[in-house]
């Protein structure tokens, strides 16, 4: 990259300056770099596939029908997948020889690690790593600070990370902290627990959750929040079909589908447990918002005003044959509803709602789920947070909303702005530890 000079101006005072070019070539923060950067590696991509097809690589399959995959790419991260074999392993280093020659680029073998599965025998393990000169590994590492575990995540795998935020936090107690110190620490100053010091929680984690409008100070909810997530990857299932991560599931759980649900056996991988579960807790109120047409079904999903299938709106019995129609199958080719093809099946009020919906057309977007409360038409984490955690919020209170808006000093407020119920919790404590007697514990 060091040979690609470009030309540059500057506009100073509103007028460009004579091009000149740069003395050191293309360096990390320049403009271009990131541009080159992805084009190195679309051509390292051209080069995996081509030995792919020409069955020179023999990529990795996940599952019995699930996609080959031969690499991924994260960033500056590379993952080559293949049969674990010396032959295999040469095909790489050929691939890899090339390219750094081409770029100019070599690749860290310090940084580089080989895995390999349980079924691979111990003898060519050896013949392998003496081939690659690669680092072997027990495990596959760290991504993003998160574990790359085969299996379920456990409260071991993130022990590094909550050690360095202990640590973290041991730090600032040492300094004297300011106002905006200590509303950073609002958590320690809420529960004050540890492992070497344990007290009384002046105030219920249910009610710190709650909104400033309901007296509380408005914190999520780590456990609503992780499902939401969830169910959003849940929603991707069903309607991004073509993306890498959807085909390696479907692979496996393709027999799952049930209408708008997703099931689960005991035998299922944790994984597709905590999607299922997620998902069906949001799924009744998910609606289809038709686009193409061709991944909704005209009967049996829910895609018009009302949160039910046409098909329990049916005046008279839908035939077996037409249950599975996808909803492109009633539209006509210049933008129309058939009418003819299903009016006889409806009421007029089931019809009424058909025809509040605009038909669909090959030149739309895909279908796509969004949840039936949500105005913006589109599935989002933070819509479905709040469907997890709707029934848990208090009855919003006007005094808490004035309280929050005044605008007084930082350290007047934060006195009123005391969580509702600190009161009742702090006179629980007292009546505990005999401070005071039992008649004052409140009901």
């Amino acid at each position: 990259m060091a040979e690609l000079v470009s030309p540059n101006q500057v506009l100073w005072n509103g007028k460009h300056t004579d091009s000149f070019s740069m003395g050191r070539g293309i360096r990390q923060g320049y403009p271009l770099s990131p541009y080159i950067f992805v084009l190195c590696l679309k051509r390292l991509a051209h080069l995996i596939n081509e030995a792919v097809n020409a069955k020179h690589w023999v990529p990795m399959r996940v599952g019995r029908t699930g996609p080959l995959i031969s690499h991924l790419m994260f960033a500056d991260d590379l993952l080559l997948c293949s049969k674990a074999s010396v032959q295999q392993m040469r095909v790489i280093q050929r691939i890899q020889d090339f390219f750094c020659t081409a770029s100019g680029r070599k690749v860290s073998a310090a940084k580089s690690l080989v895995f390999f599965s349980k079924t691979v025998p111990r003898d060519e393990k050896g013949r392998i790593w003496q081939v690659s000169s690669f680092t072997a590994a027990t495990s596959k590492g760290r991504y993003l600070g998160v574990p790359i575990v085969h299996g379920r995540l456990t409260k071991d795998h993130f022990h590094q990370v909550v050690s360095r935020v202990q640590s973290r936090l041991s730090g600032w107690s040492m300094t004297t902290l300011s106002m905006a110190g200590i509303v950073t620490l609002a958590q320690n100053l809420i529960w004050g627990h540890s492992e070497e010091r344990r007290m009384v929680h002046l105030v219920r984690w249910e009610v710190i959750t709650q909104p400033k409008e309901c007296g509380g100070l408005g914190l999520g909810r780590l456990e609503e929040y992780n499902d939401a997530l969830l169910a959003k990857l849940g929603c991707g299932f069903l309607t991004r079909p073509g993306q890498l991560w959807v085909r390696v599931l479907m692979g496996k759980y393709r027999n799952r589908i049930e209408g708008m649900g997703l099931q689960e056996v005991q035998t299922d991988s944790w994984l597709w447990k905590a999607i299922t579960r997620a998902w069906n807790q949001v799924a009744d109120g998910a609606i289809w918002a038709v686009g193409r047409g061709n991944g909704v079904r005209f009967w049996e999903d829910v895609w018009t005003p009302g949160g039910s299938p046409l098909l329990t709106q049916a005046a008279i019995p839908i035939p077996p044959q037409l249950c599975n129609r996808m909803v492109c199958e009633f539209a006509q080719g210049h933008g129309s509803w058939n009418w003819n093809a299903f009016s006889h099946f409806l009421d007029n009020e089931a019809l009424l709602r058909v025809a509040s919906i605009r038909p669909p057309s090959i030149g739309a977007a895909p279908d796509w789920l969004y949840l039936s409360r949500e105005s913006s038409g589109m599935f989002s984490a933070i819509s479905t947070y709040r469907l997890l955690v709707e029934h848990t919020i208090a009855e919003r209170d006007p005094v808490w909303r004035l309280i929050w808006s005044w605008p007084g000093p930082q350290r007047v407020t934060r006195n009123f702005r005391s969580p509702k119920g600190q009161a009742k919790e702090t006179t629980a404590m007292f009546c505990v530890f005999g401070h005071l007697p039992l008649s004052f514990f409140p009901g």
